[in-house]
């Protein structure tokens, strides 16, 4: 079974029905992802996010720099309908992680909470595309959970036993090309989202912002 196809066929839409009323009222000061563009001042010129629900980050990171052209992916056809209702000035697309349908290329990519839900076969897929969507000298902010071994759980919302989250430190695919460069890892309280110096586990999360460049994270040597 393709969980990405559960998630697209039913699941997705479930989640956003049991979420919805929560995210028309999140709030950009409690968001690492637009913390940490706002730290680092990145001033994105176009961006992407995939998995962005009805889009509320995105119009927060519209409100912030209004010509920024903004385009979410979503799987969830009723969050899709959601957020071209409630933010116009978001493009909203369905689709999977494993299969964007966008053309083109972002200098910032955002995939929060996602990765741990993507099916396993998909897994080096979705990476795939979203280093295919990122601009080079780009940004990509990546934010899950955060264990301190990889994790495999039973999806707790479907009954079955045939989905299940996997837990891991997403950033370190990325960074170990080289040609992504770690820029600032957070690490919060996966419930509260408050920073703090704890130890990896199931209920931790973390935030982190990456450097794309294809060629000037390299050490230059000598000539052979």
């Amino acid at each position: 079974m393709n969980q990405n196809n559960v998630f697209y066929k039913s699941e997705g839409d479930q989640w956003f029905k049991r979420n919805e009323a929560v995210l028309l009222f999140r709030n950009q000061n409690y968001d690492w992802p637009i913390k940490l563009i706002r730290k680092h001042k990145i001033k994105p010129q176009k961006v992407l996010e995939i998995g962005a629900a009805n889009g509320w980050r995105l119009a927060e990171i519209k409100k912030l720099y209004g010509r920024t052209r903004c385009v979410g992916v979503e799987p969830s056809a009723k969050a899709v309908w959601a957020g071209r209702r409630n933010f116009p000035q978001i493009k909203m697309l369905r689709g999977l992680s494993s299969d964007l349908p966008v053309k083109g290329t972002f200098d910032l990519v955002i995939v929060n909470y996602v990765l741990h839900w993507v099916d396993r076969a998909l897994l080096f897929k979705t990476f795939s595309e979203i280093d295919r969507v990122l601009a080079d000298d780009g940004y990509l902010i990546v934010s899950d959970f955060y264990p301190s071994v990889a994790t495999s759980n039973l999806y707790h919302h479907i009954r079955g036993g045939k989905v299940r989250t996997y837990k891991q430190n997403y950033a370190e695919v990325f960074t170990m090309s080289v040609i992504y460069k770690e820029l600032e890892k957070v690490i919060f309280d996966h419930s509260t989202k408050q920073s703090k110096k704890i130890s990896p586990s199931d209920e931790t999360g973390f935030a982190v912002l990456l450097k794309k460049s294809l060629r000037n994270h390299y050490k230059t040597g000598k000539r052979k």
